[in-house]
């Protein structure tokens, strides 16, 4: 396109402490003119307006930080015009959105195919790889029975399709335990390991089936197709791909609670580490303070939290906890509570929960003796690490 600039302008100061600090340099407008190679059909004109309409509409959206409105955008500009430079704009979008995985598959792809872009940003998507092949793992998955490699068989990872053996490369994904099932063209019944992959590294699984099950009739193997080429695939929307354990990059965290109880003391506050056992279940261990007729009582707790449904910013939750008072003696009380998360980023977390809680004892406030059940709601902030 004639005049359309090769790189936008970087956010000004003012406008770019408004972006995460991960962020070392501000996403760049591709070059829309088709690459040295590519037929001048690949493009008409209006397409290149609007594309360029849609990518700078795109990184304003991305400096305002509404990141799931650029990634939009930016999708529209590259359905006008499948510039393989925009495969940059992806990477940054997606490790802004803590998904580390799909982050470095568009890193890769900007790499191997935007051979014109310019030195600088080829340097700066060089070194976001770098990082995050550290950060993520992989799992390698192969099949075989008793008469040699199964072909055709399909992987999924954490219930997520990953195609047919044999896979092109490792399957990509966050450090913990996954889900590997691998179910064979003819059926019978599947393969399932849990694996636990470590950053930075390798697992690998290998599906395995008895010789009763390797001497089944099996239809001739049909002839699999090439890899489609990375030139060809576009890139899809973020619900479509795969985000097995993206949430945080470490299962360890730290919760703080106020617990609000206008019958004993106004408020009591209560902390714990916590452990993420997968997406949707939590352990935490910790301690907590309560303020009850002119001294502080304090105590120690043990419990957990989990989601029922739900894996998007805002989830519900249950979560319930022993705990033990230590105040002339020691005392158990337990507590049951049900609410709502909202992740405001992948390492911090708001929730709202309203409980009950029992206590093997009684406190007197005014001359009265309390009942020993009484209603908690509690306010509260996860960090993970």
């Amino acid at each position: 396109m004639p005049g359309a600039p090769k790189t936008a302008v970087p956010a000004s100061p003012r406008r770019s402490r408004r972006a995460p600090a991960a962020l070392a340099a501000a996403i760049v407008v591709t070059l829309l003119a088709p690459a040295p190679g590519l037929a001048a059909a690949d493009g008409s004109e209006p397409d290149k307006v609007e594309a360029l309409r849609a990518l700078r509409e795109g990184n304003r959206l991305f400096d305002a930080g509404d990141y799931q409105g650029a990634l939009a955008r930016y999708q529209n500009a590259y359905d006008r015009i499948p510039s393989p430079k925009l495969f940059f704009n992806f990477g940054q979008v997606y490790r802004t959105l803590g998904r580390p995985v799909d982050a470095l598959d568009f890193y890769e792809r900007f790499l191997a195919e935007a051979h014109d872009a310019a030195p600088a940003l080829r340097a700066e998507a060089e070194r976001h790889r770098a990082q995050l092949q550290g950060a993520i793992a992989s799992i390698e998955v192969t099949a075989e029975d008793q008469a040699g490699p199964v072909t055709g068989a399909e992987v999924s990872v954490d219930g997520a399709a990953c195609g047919t053996t044999p896979l092109p490369r490792p399957v990509r994904v966050m450090p913990g335990p996954h889900e590997v099932v691998v179910r064979r063209r003819a059926g019978g019944a599947p393969f399932v390991e849990r694996v636990e992959a470590r950053a930075g590294g390798r697992a690998a699984v290998t599906a395995r089936w008895p010789a009763a099950a390797a001497t089944a009739p099996r239809p001739a193997p049909a002839i699999q197709p090439p890899p489609p080429s990375t030139a060809a695939r576009a890139p899809v929307a973020p619900d479509a791909r795969i985000a097995a354990g993206t949430r945080a990059s470490s299962g360890l965290g730290v919760v703080v609670r106020a617990d609000l109880d206008w019958r004993l003391a106004g408020a009591g506050a209560a902390g714990a580490l916590t452990y993420a056992a997968g997406t949707r279940a939590e352990l935490a261990a910790g301690g907590f303070l309560w303020p009850v007729q002119g001294h502080t009582i304090g105590g120690a707790s043990l419990g957990g939290t989990i989601h029922p449904g739900g894996d998007g910013r805002w989830r519900p939750l249950l979560s319930a906890d022993a705990q033990l008072y230590f105040d002339g003696g020691a005392h158990w009380a337990a507590r049951a509570a049900a609410g709502l998360r909202c992740d405001l980023t992948p390492h911090l977390g708001l929730f709202a929960a309203a409980g009950v809680e029992h206590t093997s004892t009684t406190f007197a406030v005014g001359g009265a003796r309390t009942a020993a059940t009484f209603f908690v709601p509690a306010l509260g902030v996860l960090g993970r690490l």
